[in-house]
């Protein structure tokens, strides 16, 4: 889905400054929605409100990532950097990579989702300093 949005001329990609129901975004989604169900006929059948609920995720991230740019609180390099590195971890995950294997891949995730996250061994090590 995400690979076939970002073949769709930015012109005609839903406004992230706006909420996903705004009377921009709907006129938007009324011509995006048909496109978007015939790219993916070849691959499987999904209904307008399959679509329509999946747009609607895609925004909400978008727009909450927007909104956090705009207030100087999100950095997009560190943004990418989390992105990467989950994908990476999901990917090690589903070959079995012994690397990563050994660890429980829920708290992983959890940890690399969260920019919050701190090593007790890196605050003690800063302490004694």
């Amino acid at each position: 889905m995400k690979s076939i949005l970002k073949t769709i001329d930015k012109t005609r990609g839903l406004d992230y400054n706006e909420t996903f129901n705004s009377a921009k975004n709907l006129k938007i989604r009324r011509k995006l929605v048909p496109k978007l169900r015939s790219a993916l006929t070849s691959y499987f059948s999904a209904s307008n409100g399959q679509l329509t609920k999946w747009l609607d995720c895609l925004h909400k991230s978008h727009h909450s990532h927007q909104r956090l740019m705009d207030r100087g609180k999100a950095d997009e390099n560190k943004y990418q950097k989390k992105i990467c590195r989950m994908k990476a971890a999901k990917r090690l995950y589903s070959f079995d990579d012994e690397r990563i294997t050994k660890y429980d891949k829920h708290r992983l995730l959890k940890m690399l989702s969260n920019h919050l996250f701190h090593s007790p061994e890196i605050v003690l090590r800063n302490e004694s300093s």
